[in-house]
């Protein structure tokens, strides 16, 4: 139940980054009128703090022993928070800069869950499961040795 649970969660989250990349840049092109360059430029906000969040998050995590799910409630009001506000930012034709915060504080919430909940999976993954989730198959040779 709990697998289950962990797995749809990070799937949701993945699909959440990747219609942030996308349609970040298409709201710059249509709404501002910029061009594809310049609208992949602005999205750098969201794309530099998600990684970089995801991985303090788990350093955080790791040193202070704080179980991973709280951080990851914390990730969640995040996202929360960042979408709503770049839901509701201004429509004019110039570029808000508002927007930047808003990315900012979207990329930390889904970077701190997409890479906390990753790596949540062993805890979760019931033993009889771990065989098959673990199995050298699925992991390159190269990763092994």
């Amino acid at each position: 139940m709990t697998a289950n649970l962990s797995l749809r969660s990070m799937l949701i989250v993945g699909g959440q980054y990747t219609a942030c990349m996308v349609i970040i840049p298409q709201r710059y092109q249509t709404v501002n009128s910029l061009s594809p360059l310049q609208s992949a430029i602005r999205v750098f906000p969201f794309g530099l703090t998600s990684p970089f969040a995801g991985t303090l998050a788990a350093g955080i995590a790791k040193k202070r022993q704080i179980p991973p799910l709280y951080l990851c409630l914390a990730g969640t009001a995040l996202q929360i928070i960042g979408i709503s506000l770049m839901a509701i930012a201004p429509t004019s034709t110039q570029v808000f800069g508002g927007f930047y915060g808003h990315q900012i504080i979207t990329g930390c919430g889904v970077g701190i869950n997409l890479i906390l909940l990753t790596l949540l999976i062993p805890y979760v993954v019931e033993d009889r499961d771990r065989g098959t989730l673990w199995s050298p198959t699925s992991v390159p040779s190269r990763w092994i040795y």
